[in-house]
């Protein structure tokens, strides 16, 4: 019996360090390839396939596996990601959507590919940008330092952000967010 996905998520985030082997309830020590980086942040995009988000001195790195955790290989992408600290995933009518941000407001989108290609956003946004949720809605929110609370929607594919003041009651925009 295969464990649930949350169970592999404790262990991705932890420093890509710890998986549970799907056959007996025990752990297994892995070595991703980049491991001068503090992974902060994790998503699955299928069963067997899930993309890991971290940081460093020199910038931000996205790690994917498609075997469960086994091995990772480092995202190759056409953008240069800034130190990453959120990542979330959601399907769509049936379009995969991943959006990741920065420490330096800046948010990344990926449609349709599995996590494999990106697009940044051309606008930054506040910095600091610590967190993103994508909701059952195709709602997207942001969230990081000094109040900065953003919404984005899949109609764009992310690609533009609207500030929400986090003191606004809350409406049916709101509805399917974690």
């Amino acid at each position: 019996m295969i464990a649930p996905p949350i169970v592999y998520w404790v262990a991705i985030v932890t420093l890509l360090c710890y998986l549970p082997t799907p056959v007996i309830a025990e752990w297994v020590a892995i070595k991703p390839s980049e491991l001068y980086y503090n992974y902060v942040a994790v998503t699955w995009a299928s069963e067997t396939c899930a993309l890991a988000a971290g940081y460093s001195a020199s910038g931000g790195v996205m790690m994917r596996t498609t075997d469960k955790g086994l091995t990772w290989t480092r995202v190759a992408s056409n953008v240069d990601f800034g130190g990453l600290y959120g990542l979330s995933s959601r399907v769509i009518n049936n379009v995969k959507y991943f959006v990741a941000v920065d420490e330096l407001g800046l948010p990344y989108a990926s449609v349709g590919s599995d996590g494999v290609t990106w697009e940044a956003n051309t606008d930054y946004l506040a910095t600091g940008l610590l967190d993103v949720s994508i909701g059952s809605n195709g709602k997207a929110f942001i969230c990081g330092s000094s109040s900065s609370v953003y919404i984005g929607d899949a109609s764009t594919n992310f690609t533009s952000w609207t500030s929400v003041s986090p003191s606004t009651p809350a409406s049916s925009t709101f509805n399917g967010i974690r």
